[in-house]
C-alpha cells in the first residue's frame, strides 16, 4: 500500500477555490437572504448590461482555466522531480 502525498500545487488550488467561495458567499448571500436586492437590479434599465455580465463570466472561466493549467504543469514538474 502506498501513501499518496498531496503536492503544494493541489494545496494552492484548493486554497484559491476556498478563497473564491468565501468571497462569493460574503458578497452574494447576505443581500439575497436579507431581501435587500435593489429594485434597480430588476428594472428594465439594467437589461442592456448583459454583455458586461457575460464578459465577467468569461473572465472568471479563463482565470480558473489558467489556474488549473498552472496546477497541472506544477504537478508534472513535481512528478519529474520526485521520480
Amino acid at each position: 500500500m502506498t501513501i499518496r502525498r498531496v503536492g503544494p500545487a493541489r494545496r494552492q488550488l484548493a486554497f484559491a477555490l476556498a478563497v473564491v467561495a468565501v468571497v462569493l458567499a460574503e458578497t452574494l448571500l447576505p443581500q439575497a437572504l436579507a431581501g435587500q436586492v435593489s429594485p434597480a437590479a430588476t428594472s428594465p434599465q439594467m437589461r442592456h448590461f448583459w454583455h458586461v455580465f457575460a464578459a465577467y463570466a468569461i473572465a472568471w472561466v479563463l482565470l480558473f482555466g489558467w489556474i488549473v493549467s498552472v496546477v497541472r504543469r506544477l504537478a508534472k514538474v513535481e512528478k519529474r522531480i520526485d521520480g
